[in-house]
């Protein structure tokens, strides 16, 4: 919630992310660049599955 709450207050509606996913690190292929293929598949999987935050206490 803090991290969605930061990007709003630097970013409007329109171009802050609707999903954030946390990677322990990016794939890398052998030449050091990102696998954005495996990185498409690790989104794709955490699509599916979705955990909920707890709502947050309103003032």
């Amino acid at each position: 919630a803090a991290l969605r709450e930061a990007v709003r207050a630097r970013l409007d509606g329109a171009h802050a992310p609707k999903r954030v996913v946390v990677l322990e690190a990016l794939p890398l292929r052998p030449s050091g660049k990102v696998d954005r293929r495996r990185v498409a598949r690790l989104l794709a999987a955490a699509a599916t599955d979705v955990t909920s935050e707890p709502p947050t206490p309103g003032p």
